[in-house]
């Protein structure tokens, strides 16, 4: 019975060790001329030392071996069954043996090492999918070990100790296994990738401006995140054509953008922009009178707006009502603003010509005012003009205010004219001989 146990010990350890180093080796060494050939090498731990006879008559006997390990004596010669021995050591550490007919010359040893632990891994799938999605990490087929462990980024994975292990988590993976001499190593490590859809901040789109505009400018619209892949939309419908990072909305309207990538699509947020109306305006001007020429701005809309005159690229300093009287020769503008919106817009250019500076009908050129500025009412001398003549007081919006005909002697105007600026015009058969700036200052 003893023998028995001692049987099953044998057998256990020996599948024990084919297990710790299944591309286990035999080493073979030559029994011939008094010689052991290899006299002297080193084996892994379940290697096979294999004595082949050449020629001769000897054996191989263990003479000092590792405490526990197993003892051998066997002859090596011609006879049947006896031309070559194996022994497979099962403890770490250096035999030395010997032939028992050569004892003093014929010697031979080895040394039992723990083999070098060495592992690699593989993916049984791609490394990079979406989130929800996996795969499954092998130990290569061989050999087997003691004990393994699975690691994501260095850090132990609780309970993760088979061959087998399934990922689903972005991150590098290894396994460290042991043998059953306690050698371990770790596997070169495979990265996988697990990809979403995009998130609220990339997906998050800003205005390059204000998102009130005027016309036709429009605001861009950027979505934060480059190298995904976008659909702008336009009161929740898609914009045909419109798939760039970027948009430049146009219109009253609420926008958003779809942003996408393999794993799916993300709605952004939504930005309502207003288009404003810009104003127009029309410039007319009045027949040449005196020294210069009435230009009269009409805008649209008439109200809530404001008015500057230009000639060419030029401001006209103070020129801020809606008509201006010019004086010399040129191309004159009038750009009107909208109050509220801050939209602006310039008319066409109105070409002025000044013809009228040369005419002296009727004594014109002989009219004179004074005071001017005046605190209290102005003096016209009308002498010498036709009786047919009128003078005509208008303000700066083009409204008249006062009409007096022409009595061949001096007449007093705008005595109840508040402070500002006037216009004295004289009128004959509906034709502008003269026009007067007139300044109240009380």
């Amino acid at each position: 019975m003893k023998n028995y146990y001692k049987l099953i010990s044998v057998l256990l350890i020996a599948i024990l060790f084919n297990s710790t180093n299944s591309k286990a080796v035999t080493q073979s060494v030559n029994v011939s001329s008094n010689i052991f050939t290899p006299s002297s090498f080193t084996i892994n731990i379940g290697d096979t030392v294999k004595w082949v006879w050449v020629s001769g008559t000897h054996t191989t006997t263990s003479q000092t071996i590792p405490g526990g390990a197993a003892t051998w004596n066997h002859n090596i010669n011609s006879s049947a069954g006896n031309t070559s021995f194996t022994y497979v050591p099962t403890v770490l550490g250096t035999y030395n043996y010997h032939c028992n007919i050569h004892s003093a010359t014929m010697l031979g040893s080895f040394t039992v090492v723990c083999p070098t632990a060495s592992v690699t891994i593989s993916a049984g799938g791609a490394t990079t999918f979406c989130s929800g999605g996996s795969v499954i990490f092998s130990k290569s087929s061989v050999p087997t070990f003691s004990t393994y462990q699975w690691k994501l980024d260095g850090a132990i994975i609780s309970g993760e100790t088979n061959t087998s292990y399934t990922a689903t988590a972005t991150g590098n993976y290894t396994l460290t296994v042991t043998n059953s001499c306690g050698n371990t190593a770790t596997s070169a490590g495979i990265a996988v990738t697990v990809n979403t859809a995009p998130t609220a901040g990339q997906a998050t789109i800003t205005a390059g401006g204000p998102t009130s505009f005027c016309g036709s400018s429009g605001v861009l619209l950027s979505v934060a995140t480059s190298g995904l892949t976008y659909q702008w939309l336009k009161n929740s419908a898609n914009i045909s054509a419109q798939t760039n990072q970027s948009y430049t909305a146009k219109a009253t309207a609420t926008f958003s953008c779809n942003v996408s990538n393999s794993c799916g699509t993300t709605l952004s947020n939504s930005i309502a922009t207003v288009k404003n109306t810009a104003p127009t305006s029309t410039v007319t001007q009045a027949p040449c009178s005196g020294g210069a020429v009435l230009l009269t701005c009409t805008p649209t809309p008439t109200t809530g707006i404001t008015f500057q005159w230009k000639k060419g690229s030029n401001v006209q300093s103070g020129a801020t009502n809606s008509t201006f009287s010019a004086t010399s020769n040129g191309t004159y503008k009038c750009t009107v603003t909208i109050t509220a919106t801050g939209c602006t817009k310039a008319s066409s250019g109105s070409v002025v010509t000044i013809t009228c500076k040369s005419q002296n009908q009727n004594g014109i050129e002989q009219v004179t005012v004074y005071p001017n500025p005046s605190s209290d009412y102005f003096v016209i001398n009308t002498a010498s003009l036709d009786l047919n003549a009128a003078v005509m007081i208008y303000d700066l919006t083009g409204k008249l205010l006062e009409r007096y005909s022409i009595n061949g002697e001096e007449i007093k105007v705008g005595a109840t004219l508040t402070n500002g600026i006037y216009f004295a015009r004289i009128e004959n058969s509906g034709s502008i001989q003269k026009v007067i700036k007139l300044v109240k200052n009380r």
